[in-house]
């Protein structure tokens, strides 16, 4: 069963590649056994995106570089194995679909995608190369931000800032695809979060001139109330105080809701060696008041033991790490007599010491 699919996908191939090149390939000879050699991409009038996310957008695999050194070299660990890569026809005409419809998606409307199979008999292997011409880009004409019902107010000591930020926008604006409409939602909804509105939501959409490849964007942004912070809950804290966990946030209890500062704050407090996760939460109950409650959950690190006695120093368990410190000169010189301290007979110090002082 499997065979008489191969055999049929093959034929299908071989209708789809031009007279000459199946009497120079013989892709005929194309079975179950056979393998993907090397995979290609050419570019018939320009290259915008990059060879590894078109790599990651099809099925089919390769050996990559030098499989025959790591072949021999496959008892090392650090070596990656080179596997199994079986060539499917069927597969290939998915993925060659897969790369225009991922043109398509990144601001390419009239992008096409076919492909070249050479076949080796003797390797039973298959070398393609997706051939493609990505056409002209959908390019944005016109940017505009709108309410998501009824005008779009801003406070007015926001005005100045979010005049600064629609023009660089606009700008910025240049092809219009499915990464530019979210990355342009999710810039507008971070900003009305960074102004102190906690449930600000955006959507973007364009109406499209197929004649001239052109897009018409509005971003429609539904801010919701702005709100101060009311208050920082914390839970999940056993040795560690509340206002020590809450210390490291930019933002504290009366100023305005900020969610880019907040993240920021809870990634430095993670960094801490006694905190091991830690989460800020909103909740949606809070929408209409102009206030909020911010929740903290965090989970602390199992203490550690630090021992010390005269003439050792200090000890520190393992799993303990201290970070990388900076000193003054003053500060290595009082770490230098200190070492000499433990290391030395103290009669010895207290000499020095004295000398020190005078």
């Amino acid at each position: 069963m499997r065979t008489d699919r191969v055999a049929l996908l093959t034929l299908t191939l071989a209708l789809a590649i031009p007279a000459a090149l199946r009497a120079q390939d013989a892709l005929t000879g194309i079975g179950e056994g056979t393998e993907v050699g090397a995979i290609e991409f050419r570019f018939e009038d320009h290259q915008t995106l990059p060879e590894e996310e078109l790599q990651q957008r099809i099925a089919l695999t390769e050996p990559g570089g030098l499989a025959g050194l790591r072949n021999a070299l496959d008892f090392i660990p650090l070596i990656p194995p080179v596997g199994v890569h079986p060539f499917d026809p069927l597969e290939l005409q998915r993925d060659a679909i897969r790369l225009r419809h991922h043109y398509n998606r990144s601001g390419f409307p009239r992008a096409r995608v076919h492909y070249d199979v050479r076949y080796d008999a003797k390797s039973d292997r298959v070398n393609i190369a997706f051939v493609i011409r990505e056409g002209p880009p959908l390019l944005v004409e016109t940017l505009n931000f709108a309410a998501d019902s009824g005008p779009l107010v801003v406070p007015t000591e926001l005005q100045t800032n979010w005049g600064k930020f629609t023009a660089r926008q606009q700008q910025e604006a240049e092809r219009w695809g499915d990464t530019e409409r979210r990355a342009l939602a999710d810039s507008a909804a971070r900003w009305f979060r960074h102004a102190g509105y906690p449930f600000a939501v955006a959507r973007a959409a364009a109406i499209i001139d197929t004649a001239r490849n052109r897009a018409d964007v509005t971003v429609r942004v539904r801010s919701g109330t702005r709100a101060r912070i009311g208050e920082i809950v914390v839970t999940g804290n056993t040795t560690v105080s509340a206002k020590q966990l809450t210390r490291p946030l930019p933002v504290q209890r009366g100023d305005w809701y900020d969610g880019p500062a907040l993240e920021n704050g809870r990634q430095q407090l993670v960094q801490m060696d006694i905190v091991r996760h830690a989460t800020l939460e909103l909740p949606d109950s809070d929408a209409t008041d102009s206030t909020v409650a911010i929740r903290m959950r965090v989970a602390e690190n199992p203490p550690h033991l630090i021992r010390g006695e005269a003439g050792v120093g200090y000890i520190l368990e393992d799993g303990f790490d201290l970070p990388p410190l900076m000193l003054t000169p003053d500060e290595v010189e009082a770490a230098v007599l200190g070492a000499q301290m433990v290391a030395a007979p103290r009669e010895k110090v207290a000499v020095r010491a004295r000398s020190r002082r005078s």
